[in-house]
């Protein structure tokens, strides 16, 4: 039986959340700094 601690459902989320806001800054054209597109691992 799998039970995920706090801090484990907290980076899944964390990285869900940057990968889709990395998304969106990439379908829009939206990156005036170059900034570095990260993908976190888990």
């Amino acid at each position: 039986r799998f039970a995920a601690s706090s801090s484990q459902c907290r980076r899944k989320w964390y990285s869900l959340k940057y990968g889709y806001e990395n998304l969106k800054r990439l379908e829009a054209g939206e990156n005036p700094h170059d900034q570095l597109i990260t993908n976190p691992t888990l």
